[in-house]
């Protein structure tokens, strides 16, 4: 009876740590599925078979891609799995350390790249451009600052970034359409350089579809006729923009040149030609252009300063043209840069041949001129 009972005791603590060791087992499947990697290798099949690697990115909520320029090949001899193994290797090797990456960002650890001040790197991109681009890479990160407030950093920019900031440009009613998509431009301009620069892996605003962006618009070309140039020339205006910009009318230099214009830079020679040497501001090329007697007579008198003409800033240069123009009883928007495509017109007027005109509009791209017909 004894050896009965003491059996029935071994049996049931045998049964007792069998469950026991289900429950773990099972409970430790559980708690691994609850385990997902931020991180997953995804594969896309290519024409001719070949498979390329990308991540599948899920973090805090959102979801981003990456391709990894791998390929896995179609397995017909050894050496092709062989290949692939390593490959895969490779891949897995990424993976692993971009989830080191994440989990030491996540909880405040160095990760080997400082962090880069969206703003500061935006500035110093401004100071390496020229003129009026560097203006306009400093106006964009002013709306860049309007969008969101504090400190940004290039890492922390993704598509619902872009796409907001699209959203804040479309809503601005200081720009025009073309200004906007403009600004956009340079914005991505900027994400690019910081992927070549290896800040980031990639340009997120490449995420979004082209119908998502903002668009150029084609838009009319502004110019005067000549009797409305006359009718500038025969208006009083007291102040330099009047001489500098009948000037580039008759010349076609861009209001950067016109500004760094200096009396060295005019060239006299024995028969009393003139001609202009100078270095385009935007193509940094040193340029040759004939400077004609209708042109000359808009020269003022020589005086000790170097440059030609005692300009203002941009702004207060077409504030004074819309002063100018309205005493003129002008009905346009008269900017610096009418006076270029003024220029085009008035030589095509006068029959000038194209073969003359155009070298001095300095268009890097191939042009189309049309004159105006005949009243």
């Amino acid at each position: 009876m004894f050896f009965v009972v003491c059996l029935l005791l071994l049996c049931y603590l045998c049964i007792v740590k069998f469950l026991k060791n289900m429950s773990s087992k099972r409970a430790s499947k559980k708690a691994s599925k609850k385990v997902k990697q931020p991180i997953r290798i995804r594969f896309k099949k290519l024409v001719g078979g070949n498979e390329s690697i990308y991540l599948d990115y899920y973090w805090k909520g959102e979801r981003k891609y990456e391709f990894l320029n791998l390929y896995l090949i179609p397995e017909r001899t050894d050496a092709d799995k062989k290949a692939n193994v390593q490959t895969m290797n490779v891949a897995n090797a990424v993976v692993s350390k971009k989830i080191v990456e994440l989990q030491n960002a996540t909880h405040g650890f160095s990760i080997g790249k400082s962090k880069t001040d969206f703003f500061d790197y935006m500035l110093k991109r401004a100071e390496s451009k020229s003129g009026s681009t560097s203006r306009i890479y400093s106006n964009v990160a002013i709306y860049l600052k309007q969008y969101c407030s504090g400190k940004v950093f290039i890492e922390q920019i993704d598509k619902k970034f872009c796409n907001g900031f699209i959203e804040h440009l479309n809503k601005s009613s200081k720009l025009g359409d073309n200004s906007k998509a403009l600004y956009l431009k340079i914005f991505n301009a900027v994400l690019n350089a910081a992927v070549a620069d290896d800040i980031i892996d990639f340009n997120p605003l490449s995420k979004i579809k082209p119908e998502e962006k903002l668009k150029w618009k084609s838009s009319e070309i502004e110019y005067l006729l000549i009797e409305e140039v006359k009718a500038l020339e025969q208006t009083p205006y007291g102040h330099p923009t009047k001489n500098a910009f009948l000037f580039a009318c008759y010349t076609g230099l861009r209001i950067s040149d016109v500004k760094g214009l200096t009396w060295s830079n005019l060239q006299v020679d024995e028969n009393d030609d003139m001609r202009v040497s100078f270095v385009q501001q935007k193509t940094k090329r040193r340029e040759y252009m004939p400077v004609g007697k209708r042109a000359r007579q808009f020269l003022p008198e020589r005086t000790d300063g170097n440059n030609v003409f005692a300009l203002p800033s941009f702004q207060q240069i077409n504030r004074h043209l819309k002063k100018w123009a309205a005493l003129a009883k002008i009905n346009k928007k008269v900017t610096f840069h009418v006076s270029r495509h003024t220029f085009a017109t008035l030589a095509l007027s006068l029959k000038v041949p194209i073969t003359t005109n155009s070298p001095s509009l300095f268009i890097s791209k191939t042009i189309s001129l049309r004159a105006t017909p005949e009243r």
